[in-house]
């Protein structure tokens, strides 16, 4: 992934470079990407299977897997901008703090 990065790889390659990582948990099946390769979000995921009844809907930055998000390029929907991406990964960090709370 390192290469794509210094090769000025866009954001759907870097998904594409992740996608093994998470053993396509994420995206590129059943509808998790959208026809770009991008990763969906927010309530464009709320009929996912693992969001099935949960007692909350996903977060704006949220997958289709509860607890895991994704910002900036790769995100369906973002406007592929540095200063957007930098603030999408603000929000996806106040999303996490605010699913790990439903643990405390």
């Amino acid at each position: 992934m390192e290469q794509a990065i210094e090769n000025g790889a866009s954001g759907g390659h870097i998904a594409q470079q992740l996608a093994p990582f998470f053993d396509g948990a994420v995206r590129g099946h059943h509808g998790r990407a959208d026809e770009k390769g991008f990763i969906k979000t927010g309530h464009a995921v709320v009929n996912a299977a693992a969001w099935k009844g949960m007692s909350r809907s996903p977060g704006p930055l949220e997958t289709s897997w509860p607890g895991i998000f994704a910002a900036g390029d790769v995100r369906s929907g973002s406007v592929k901008r540095c200063a957007a991406a930098v603030g999408e990964g603000g929000m996806a960090v106040e999303g996490v703090h605010e699913v790990l709370k439903t643990y405390a």
